[in-house]
């Protein structure tokens, strides 16, 4: 069974948008990968929690360690993560994003991507 996508008002949108009347919400969503792959799967991958016996990575996405040095090591790991990793694709939807005139952007995501790109940008 195919679900119906809603009709979008894309005029009442725009005006939306021109008026500032609009705020954009960006959630960790934005960083999923062409083949399904959320932005914690990402991580986790990355930080190798999956495989290591002293941390344990519950469903809600927290962590817990059993041992305190490897919380530091975790944390350093992550930080890596979101300075080293580029989310080619996600940068092409963020310089597309900031050129649109939101009147507010609210990213509920861990990184800093977004005010990169409008660093970058001059905006």
């Amino acid at each position: 069974m195919q679900t119906k996508l809603p009709t979008i008002d894309w005029d009442l949108t725009l005006d939306t948008i021109l008026h500032g009347n609009c705020i954009l919400f960006l959630g960790p969503e934005v960083f999923t990968t062409a083949d399904g792959k959320t932005l914690d799967e990402q991580l986790l991958d990355y930080i190798g929690a999956k495989e290591d016996p002293e941390v344990k990575v519950y469903q809600d996405g927290l962590f817990f360690f059993r041992m305190k040095q490897k919380r530091t090591q975790t944390y350093l790991k992550i930080r890596r993560f979101f300075r080293e990793s580029s989310f080619a694709s996600t940068n092409q939807l963020f310089h597309k994003i900031a050129r649109i005139p939101f009147h507010c952007i609210l990213t509920l995501t861990p990184d800093n991507q977004l005010s990169n790109t409008f660093k970058r940008l001059k905006i």
